[in-house]
């Protein structure tokens, strides 16, 4: 049995985006490591499905200061994804990955303190995000296809120092 492939109960999601935009505008590339779970008789076999997805989207921040001493910050965040190949070591041979992902999130961020040069900052994120990717190929002598749905919900409140 490969190191990919495992018949434990548990696996890492990984996830690096590259974007590059102009004005509200973006556009990058991802790479995401999901697993994917194969059932036979009373058997689990897990793998780890790694994708390239193409993804776009729009960005927006404002900064309201006015007469206040510390302004704060609001910014909201609407990302588009589609796969654009998959594989993966030891686990299924992927042929073709199609499917669409979208999330979005809302976030505001204040500072709570601030000196000469640094700030205390308090913020809040609230997001979700849907994706389904299909994808088709062989694992072991099994031809077919496979749909797996990713849903994301959370609230991060977080405290950071600018220096």
């Amino acid at each position: 049995e490969s190191p990919s492939t495992n018949s434990k109960a548990e696996s890492e999601f990984k996830s690096l985006s590259l974007k590059g935009g102009y004005g509200i505008f973006f556009l990058g590339a991802k790479a995401r490591t999901a697993p994917l779970v194969r059932t036979s008789g009373t058997t689990l076999t897990w793998a780890d499905v790694t994708s390239i997805e193409a993804l776009g989207g729009i960005k927006w921040e404002r900064i309201y200061a006015g007469r206040r001493k510390r302004p704060f910050l609001l910014g909201a965040e609407i990302e588009g994804s589609l796969p654009i190949s998959a594989s993966s070591s030891g686990g299924p041979a992927i042929s073709k990955a199609s499917g669409m992902g979208v999330s979005a999130k809302g976030y505001a961020e204040k500072a709570i303190s601030s000196a000469e040069s640094n700030q205390l900052k308090l913020g809040v994120e609230v997001g979700a995000s849907y994706e389904k990717t299909k994808l088709e190929g062989t694992w072991s002598s099994s031809v077919g296809t496979a749909t797996r749905i990713i849903q994301v919900f959370g609230l991060n409140i977080y405290l950071g120092m600018e220096f």
